[in-house]
C-alpha cells in the first residue's frame, strides 16, 4: 500500500503525462490531450533550473489541469460554505498549490514507463483511461480521468485504488474542519512558501 501511495504521487506530477501508445478512436482526444502534456512535461518540468521548470509547471496546470472541477471536489461540501470571495481567493490559490505540487513531485520521476491499454470508460462528461505502470519490473494499473467531451482537461488519477483527487480532498478538509477557511489558506500559503524558498 506504501508503494501504491508513493506511485500515486509521483504520478500525480509525471507519469501522467509520459508516454503513450494508442487507445480507440472514440477516446483519441482525450489521448491527444496527454501526449500534448508530455511534450511540455519531459521537456520542461522535467529539465532545467528549478525557475524554468516552474514556469512550465505553471503551463502545464493552465494548459491540461481542470484546476475549477478539481479545488472544488478538493474541498468537498464544504466549497458550497464559502462566499463568492472565499472561493476566487481559494481557487485562486489552489492553482499556485498545483503548479508547487506538481513541480516538487516530479523530482521523483525516474523514467516509468506508462502503458495505455484499449479499454476506456465513459461516465457522463468523464472519460476514464486504462494504464498501467511499471517499476522495478513490476505492473501497477493506473486510471487517468479526464473532464469534458473534445476538450479535455485532467480530472484525477488512481494508482491501484488510491485516488489524488480523493486524497487531497481528505487532506483539504481535515484541515478546513480542524481550522476554518483561514486555517486552510495558511496551510496552503505555508506549502507554496516552503516550496519556493527551496528555489
Amino acid at each position: 500500500m506504501f508503494l501504491a501511495r508513493r506511485l500515486l504521487l509521483m504520478a500525480s506530477a509525471s507519469a501522467a503525462v509520459l508516454g503513450v501508445s494508442s487507445i480507440p478512436a472514440s477516446a483519441s482526444g482525450a489521448v491527444d490531450q496527454v501526449k500534448a502534456a508530455a511534450r511540455i512535461a519531459t521537456n520542461g518540468i522535467g529539465r532545467g533550473s528549478r525557475s524554468s521548470r516552474r514556469s512550465s509547471a505553471r503551463s502545464f496546470v493552465n494548459q491540461y489541469i481542470s484546476v475549477s472541477a478539481l479545488a472544488r471536489s478538493s474541498l468537498g461540501r464544504e466549497y458550497e460554505d464559502l462566499t463568492s470571495s472565499q472561493k476566487s481567493r481559494y481557487r485562486s490559490l489552489f492553482k499556485e498549490y498545483l503548479v508547487e505540487y506538481i513541480l516538487g513531485f516530479f523530482a521523483n520521476y525516474a523514467g516509468q514507463r506508462i502503458d495505455v491499454l484499449p479499454r476506456t470508460k465513459k461516465r457522463g462528461s468523464l472519460t476514464i483511461v486504462a494504464s498501467t505502470i511499471t517499476h522495478k519490473g513490476k505492473k501497477y494499473d493506473v486510471d487517468w480521468t479526464l473532464v469534458g467531451s473534445g476538450s479535455y482537461r485532467l480530472y484525477d488519477v488512481s494508482i491501484e485504488g488510491l485516488s489524488l483527487r480523493r486524497d487531497t480532498k481528505a487532506r483539504f478538509t481535515r484541515v478546513y474542519r480542524a481550522k476554518g477557511y483561514d486555517g486552510l489558506i495558511t496551510a496552503m500559503n505555508n506549502y507554496i512558501r516552503r516550496s519556493k524558498a527551496v528555489g
